[in-house]
């Protein structure tokens, strides 16, 4: 059998098989799918007496599907890497002591490196095939936490970077992930969080499941441990026995940044610990620091349209970074991305007159929802298409 490392084209080989009938006696099939019958055998698909016997000598067949097809490129002048196995999530416990990562890019990638650095500090580097759809080699892991960083590197050198926290666990309880509602707080003000963890298998003590408070790198800072229960009488676990562990915890935080959470959870042979769950303290948006704001994207819209073209969208970033933002320009697609210091999000549209979210346009039209499969995209194109058969959406929907 031709050997194929595409598991679609796998599975196009196997349905057009289950269509077209099994080939004859030496028959193979050729690029563009027809039979040719060399050996004389049937090939629409009839059995004769003898094939059906329980004495049928059993023939091997070659099938020859074509070559597999090329790697799809994401349709993006920028370069860009996102890991998604063994998990889309910031992080995930593995049973092992190595690991291998698998993902995507999007670009023209020239070149990928892993690098791993454990809870010692210690740091470990290896190469990465490049490709739009990518898979590192195994990858050491130690006792503890390991964060993996990949990097894509692009032409002149342009560089895209994601990473996971990996963290090893004595046993296989799977891709656990703490839920904290709601996902913010307020600076300033006391609020009532909610946690949550789903272990579904596993042997694991139910006594001994906490709640921490760390650090971005996962190490505590607070001496507070919150216990968490599946006996639906805490007021935060709704029903007992569903495996679902539950708390709650009254909590506050004076300055705006993000504050992060884990469970711990104690099994037979030591302590699995969760990836990490952050939750964001942010100001109130008044309505004064909401004009302010407005204000700030309003310059820098009169920035661009003072100078226009390329020169003009950095001349809007640069108005930007001036009034405390940090900003990203998208050349491509004629905007202008703003991240304010107390976590607003904003966007400016320059596109062109003629095309959808030009500046004459309904204001909140800039985004189109494509809904693929069981995955969701929100694809920030102003050139995008309407539906689900443009290249971008036949893209997000390659496995």
């Amino acid at each position: 059998m031709v050997a194929m490392n595409s598991k679609r084209f796998f599975l196009i080989c196997v349905l057009s098989l289950m269509l077209a009938g099994c080939p004859g006696d030496d028959d193979t099939y050729s690029a563009d799918g027809s039979a040719t019958a060399s050996g004389g055998g049937s090939t629409d698909g009839s059995t004769t007496s003898e094939d059906a016997g329980p004495d049928a000598e059993v023939v091997e067949y070659t099938v020859n599907c074509g070559a597999p097809p090329q790697n799809l490129i994401f349709p993006a002048a920028e370069v860009g890497v996102r890991i998604s196995s063994p998990s889309g999530f910031s992080g995930t416990m593995v049973a092992g002591s190595s690991v291998q990562l698998g993902g995507y890019a999007f670009g023209p990638i020239s070149g990928m490196v892993w690098e791993r650095i454990n809870s010692k500090g210690e740091l470990k580097t290896g190469k990465i095939t490049p490709g739009h759809f990518w898979q590192s080699g195994p990858i050491s892991i130690e006792p503890g936490d390991n964060r993996i960083f990949v990097s894509a590197t692009g032409a002149g050198g342009i560089r895209a970077r994601d990473s996971i926290l990996i963290s090893t666990c004595p046993l296989p309880l799977g891709d656990l992930q703490l839920s904290m509602t709601p996902d913010h707080l307020f600076a300033g003000e006391s609020r009532k969080l909610r946690s949550s963890l789903f272990i579904p298998l596993g042997p694991v003590d139910p006594e001994h499941i906490d709640l921490h408070v760390v650090d971005a790198d996962g190490k505590d800072v607070s001496p507070n441990i919150y216990k968490m229960r599946d006996d639906g009488k805490n007021g935060c676990d709704e029903l007992p026995g569903d495996h679902v562990y539950s708390g709650c915890v009254d909590y506050k935080k004076e300055l705006v940044g993000p504050i992060y959470f884990r469970a711990y959870i104690k099994v037979s042979s030591g302590i699995c610990t969760t990836p990490l769950k952050r939750v964001d303290v942010v100001e109130r948006l008044t309505q004064s620091k909401c004009e302010s704001l407005k204000n700030s994207l309003q310059d820098a819209k009169a920035a661009y349209e003072a100078v226009g073209g390329d020169e003009g969208l950095l001349a809007a970033q640069q108005s930007l970074i001036s009034a405390g933002a940090a900003s990203r320009v998208s050349l491509d697609n004629r905007g202008v991305w703003a991240h304010f210091p107390n976590g607003v999000l904003g966007a400016i549209s320059l596109s062109d007159v003629g095309d959808r979210a030009k500046p004459a346009s309904v204001q909140g039209a800039a985004t189109i929802q494509h809904n693929i499969g069981s995955r969701r995209a929100l694809v920030m194109r102003t050139k995008a298409g309407q539906d689900e058969t443009d290249e971008l959406s036949q893209t997000i929907a390659q496995p």
